[in-house]
């Protein structure tokens, strides 16, 4: 490297004298490079080697001019070339601030400095003012930060030297005088802005606040320059880059209008859909805010008094979205970024992303840690279920989640693929057992979905697959139209049957209703929907409901572009992990909150039991005519509650009270409050703002296009497409074909010949 980048070049005037108005007259010149580090002594010498004269027989009085007709300010120690240099950097122009140089032989001076008497002693009776502690000197006291003292001057001289002028200084300022707001209500001369655009948006909301309008004369990437839509007006505004940073400073501005009024209260030429989406950007900080175009159009009026279009409010809705939520094609180059961080700052997660063989993205799955490790804490049932996005790409989000001890929604893992086909749950489930593994007694839950029947069949072969109820029920009712209410009310009762029995018992009420129904059931296999036969206890999970309602509750987050999707659903995550731990550190009770109002319960009814004890363990509970067996040893009850449910029945603390033992002995470990504080002791990080991210060069440059196919056509869809026994009984009106006229069709799959009227 080239050292001379690091010095400062700077004239000498030498054989010189000062007149009366304090100009440099009758001098000689040399230039010399002066280091950015040097001290006094070294430039005294490099003056002396320069004029050929001896230092230590020379006295070098050095001085310097900051504009004309002021006072010169001497350089006598360190302090002052310090001062000196640093003003110097301030300049582009080396002919500026030029050294000038007086020299005197030293016989004929003794320096005070020694003594600090102040006195001098020679010939012509020189007076003390020529000293080394001369008072003519900037002080130490006066200038404590030379750097800041320098830029002061540097400003002084704007107004006394042609150059540079205002519109080529560098300022430097602090991070609390750029000015980040985009709604600041005030321009003027040196205000700093973020950066070209900031400053745009500020003065087209402060044209649209005062009612005038203006024209662009010039823009590029350094200089901005507008004026008044009105040529006879004089309004004027320009500013320009700050050195080479993205900050803009305004550097002159006419702040006076003399154009006509039929201008300035015309239509707004600056309320264009970006202005208008920075104005709106906030409303959509809460993904659940709904805001509407009319709600825009409205709120433009009201507070700015600006008219805007339909069309143009729904641009401008769009742009804010994409402000507030990143862009759905921008968001899939990001997301090599993305998973880096999360896997960083989360370790132990599993982190899978699969793409295609064009670097098109196909899969991704996400199992964060504190899922991962509190997963052997919760109850050993798995709820998957998959819901379609709404972004501009689609695809589906699949999830699998599970109860806490507190019966509370933990989310266990979640992935993005392209449908729910056979190849994506495969997948899926392939990723799930990587990360949890297999459980004794793990039981997967779900709806009849063919796909998900296959990928869990192949992955997890051990483990049961059973079915939400509540699907099956509209399998039932999309096949068998008559009699839906009867059906309903006996198939879960048989469905939610603690014994053989009383399972019996319905599914012939269900005959009665319907035949066709008993066999559909069978067909689908009692095991596969009925408690009472469930291999693996299911704890009373008949539904899919977990992963509903996280689909529920994820239901606006699924229109938002992969990368922030993503980083929600984790947020998400963060949020209910601190909520629930402080829950379960805060339970006072040995039994978390939902099974302790079971158990008060059961105690409720068990006041009028009687107990007939056999012997220790084995214990007949009477209720009138009605007789239950309660066995300690395999804790179990003849009602069938005690075992399956896995809390003691009103039968089993009947027991207990008459022997006098402690019911929580014969409670799940997964219901009690030490299992849910230990299923929340891992963190959830989060990943941080995308600014701070360090993020190896290796990653950046993998590219991650998106899906293949197009972007679809029209709005996207927000709501699936709901079954007729979902609509509530309402029925939907025929399709009427436009052709033929005949209903069942329309008119693009109309194959009859065309209805002549």
């Amino acid at each position: 490297m080239d050292n001379n980048l690091d010095n400062i070049p700077i004239i000498v005037q030498h054989h010189e004298h000062w007149d009366d108005s304090l100009q440099y007259l009758n001098f000689q010149v040399f230039g010399i490079l002066v280091p950015k580090s040097c001290n006094y002594t070294n430039l005294v010498s490099m003056i002396c080697n320069e004029l050929k004269l001896q230092p230590e027989s020379t006295f070098v009085k050095i001085e310097y001019q900051v504009k004309d007709g002021y006072p010169p300010f001497k350089i006598v120690d360190d302090l002052h070339i310090n001062f000196y240099i640093e003003l110097k950097k301030k300049e582009a122009d080396f002919t500026i601030y030029p050294l000038c140089v007086t020299t005197e032989n030293r016989d004929i001076q003794i320096s005070a400095y020694s003594n600090g008497s102040g006195l001098t002693s020679n010939d012509e009776g020189m007076s003390s003012n020529t000293s080394y502690n001369n008072s003519d000197a900037v002080s130490k006291e006066v200038v404590e930060d030379y750097v800041d003292y320098a830029e002061q001057i540097s400003r002084q001289m704007l107004d006394m030297s042609p150059e540079p002028t205002i519109e080529d200084e560098i300022i430097e300022i602090s991070k609390d005088d750029v000015i980040n707001n985009r709604q600041n209500p005030e321009l003027s001369v040196l205000q700093i802005y973020k950066d070209k655009e900031t400053l745009q948006i500020v003065l087209s909301l402060y044209a649209i606040r005062n009612n005038f309008q203006y024209k662009v004369k010039k823009s590029c990437k350094n200089q901005y320059l507008v004026e008044c839509l009105d040529k006879n007006c004089n309004w004027l505004l320009r500013a320009s880059r700050n050195g080479n940073t993205n900050q803009f400073v305004i550097r002159r501005m006419v702040d006076s209008h003399t154009c006509s009024l039929e201008i300035r209260f015309k239509d707004k030429r600056q309320e264009t859909t970006n202005v208008i989406a920075d104005v709106i950007k906030h409303k959509f900080s809460n993904i659940k805010t709904k805001y509407s175009v009319a709600d825009i159009i409205r709120d433009m009026k009201h507070d700015h008094n600006v008219e805007v279009k339909y069309n143009k409010a729904w641009r401008s809705k769009e742009k804010a979205l994409e402000i507030m939520r990143g862009n759905a094609t921008e968001s899939f180059v990001e997301l090599y970024s993305y998973l880096y961080m999360l896997y960083t700052t989360n370790v132990g997660s599993v982190v899978e992303l699969q793409l295609t063989g064009n670097n098109c993205f196909l899969y991704v799955f996400v199992a964060l840690n504190s899922s991962m490790k509190g997963w052997n804490y919760c109850l050993p049932v798995v709820v998957v279920d998959g819901t379609f996005l709404k972004s501009s790409y689609g695809g589906t989000l699949l999830v699998a989640a599970t109860q806490d001890a507190g019966g509370k929604i933990f989310p266990l893992a979640f992935g993005v693929v392209d449908s729910e086909n056979d190849m994506s749950w495969e997948w899926f489930f392939e990723k799930f057992r990587i990360a949890y593994g297999r459980r004794e007694d793990m039981v997967i839950v779900s709806d009849r979905h063919e796909s998900i029947i296959k990928g869990a069949k192949k992955i997890y072969p051990e483990v049961p697959n059973v079915f939400c109820i509540f699907h099956l029920l509209g399998n039932i009712k999309s096949k068998f139209k008559k009699n839906l209410k009867k059906i309903k009310d006996a198939f879960f009762s048989a469905a939610n049957a603690y014994s053989v029995t009383k399972f019996q018992y319905h599914m012939k009420e269900l005959e009665k209703v319907d035949k066709r129904v008993q066999v559909y059931l069978e067909d689908v296999g009692y095991k596969k929907w009925a408690k009472v036969y469930s291999g693996n206890n299911r704890y009373s999970n008949m539904t899919s409901n977990v992963a509903e309602s996280l689909n529920s509750v994820t239901m606006s987050i699924r229109e938002l572009p992969i990368c922030t999707m993503l980083e929600s659903l984790r947020a998400l995550i963060q949020k209910w992990s601190w909520r629930n731990r402080n829950e379960a550190n805060a339970t006072s009770t040995r039994l978390t909150r939902k099974y302790e109002e079971l158990l008060k319960k059961n105690y409720l009814l068990s006041v009028d039991l009687t107990v007939n004890p056999t012997n220790h363990i084995l214990f007949e509970v009477f209720n009138g005519d009605k007789k239950n067996v309660v066995d300690l040893n395999v804790k179990s009850c003849s009602c069938k509650r005690f075992q399956m449910d896995e809390i003691p029945c009103a039968h089993a603390i009947a027991v207990f009270q008459k022997c006098n033992i402690d019911p929580y002995e014969y409670c799940s470990v997964y219901y009690k409050k030490e299992t849910m504080v230990a299923a929340y002791k891992e963190t959830v990080y989060p990943v941080g703002n995308g600014d701070t991210w360090e993020v190896p060069q290796t990653v950046k440059s993998l590219i991650v296009n998106p899906q293949e196919g197009r972007i679809r056509v029209g709005r996207p869809k927000k709501r699936r497409c709901k079954a007729s026994w979902e609509r509530n009984g309402k029925t939907l009106k025929p399709i009427i074909c436009g052709k033929c006229k005949k209903s069942g069709h329309n008119r693009r799959s109309c194959r009859n010949p065309v209805k002549n009227d």
